[in-house]
């Protein structure tokens, strides 16, 4: 069929690792001493945006706090807007380097959360993701004292 925009974004940005019976998305490497980008599955991952419109910097006015479920890793990503579409291009660089999650757990909202689901499916039609609550408690914990440490690192 015709390709749509986002076939020619992904064709141009990624290319398949066959491993076996799975097929990986990796980034096209530059030259050939570099590594392999590829996705790496794990369970979980939340994901939290922040508003700092009353000290933007620059153009951002947003953090995204992804942080993985089980090894508590943590990025920062700084969007301009809180649309769905720019966080779900951010969540796609981070899958593609860190591997897909398989639930998000947001907490601006089930509408907010299923818009960004949407999005990152347009993108990526084989990502399979669904919308998650927190298990237990301290998970919920761990985000929170991430997004404290951001307040504190926002104040130096």
């Amino acid at each position: 069929g015709k390709k749509k925009r986002r076939d020619y974004y992904l064709i141009k940005t990624y290319d398949v690792l066959f491993v076996t019976d799975q097929k990986f998305l990796i980034y096209k490497k530059t030259n050939e001493d570099e590594d392999i980008r590829y996705v790496v599955p794990y369970e979980e991952l939340y994901d939290r945006i922040k508003d700092f419109h009353s000290t933007p910097d620059g153009k951002y006015k947003w953090i995204m706090n992804y942080q993985d479920h089980n090894t508590k890793f943590v990025l920062l990503h700084p969007l301009e807007s809180k649309w769905a579409i720019e966080a779900a291009n951010r969540l796609l660089t981070i899958f593609l380097t860190f591997g897909a999650a398989k639930i998000l757990q947001i907490d601006n909202g089930r509408e907010f959360v299923n818009s960004i689901i949407k999005e990152l499916k347009d993108l990526w039609p084989q990502c399979v993701i669904v919308h998650g609550r927190p298990r237990h408690p301290q998970n919920q914990g761990s985000i929170e004292r991430s997004n404290q440490d951001i307040q504190v690192i926002k104040v130096f």
